[in-house]
């Protein structure tokens, strides 16, 4: 008996071009800029659930939700995907211990965080298949990259500076790295459940 592809109604992309995902998480994180900047210039920072730089704000925990939605995703498509099985439950377990150290944010934070980041952003530029999911997947690696980089960068420039939390400065750079982080998340997470639905939706193989 000859193994046969059989049409599948939902084989076809789930999304065919990155842009409203793209606008999408850029909304949400203009959206978290202007709250930041609004909270500061004008409230002096007494709205907290405004405030992105602590996870209890209203964006911190968007930003955290980001990041569990893509821990699940991933995983899911490793038990979908028998190709590339072992690249995403490494990746949903890279993404895990991140979300766990953004959560329990223990002593040197980021130098623990860093190997497992720069990890997971080899995997997540890697791992996907050609296609809308991948171009959304690089999309947020980018983002992440620059976002990580301007903390970086700009920790060390405040420092100099010596601006401190109540400075513009200090601000602006806490504005760009927390909500490129956010915007970062949005697209990962976006992207690798659009990949987990494709896989789930794939062309199954059986008999002529």
């Amino acid at each position: 008996m000859v193994a046969a592809i059989r049409p599948h109604p939902g084989s076809a992309p789930l999304v065919r071009s990155q842009r409203p995902v793209r606008l999408a998480a850029a909304a949400v994180a203009l959206a978290a800029s202007t709250a930041q900047l609004v909270d500061f210039g004008v409230y002096d920072q007494r709205l907290r659930a405004w405030d992105m730089m602590t996870h209890n704000s209203v964006f911190g925990v968007v930003s955290l939700a980001a990041l569990g939605v893509a821990v699940l995703a991933a995983l899911a498509t490793a038990i979908q995907d028998d190709e590339r099985r072992v690249q995403f439950a490494c990746l949903s377990g890279l993404l895990g211990l991140l979300l766990a150290l953004r959560i329990a944010q223990p002593p040197h934070v980021l130098l623990l965080a860093l190997p497992v980041s720069v990890a997971a952003l080899g995997l997540l530029w890697t791992a996907a298949p050609a296609g809308t999911a991948r171009r959304v997947m690089r999309d947020g690696c980018i983002v992440l990259a620059l976002a990580f980089l301007v903390h970086g960068v700009g920790a060390a420039i405040v420092s100099w500076l010596g601006l401190g939390p109540e400075t513009w400065g200090y601000q602006l750079k806490a504005l760009v790295k927390h909500s490129g982080e956010l915007a970062g998340w949005l697209l990962v997470a976006a992207a690798l459940t659009l990949l987990a639905l494709e896989r789930k939706r794939k062309p199954k193989v059986g008999p002529a």
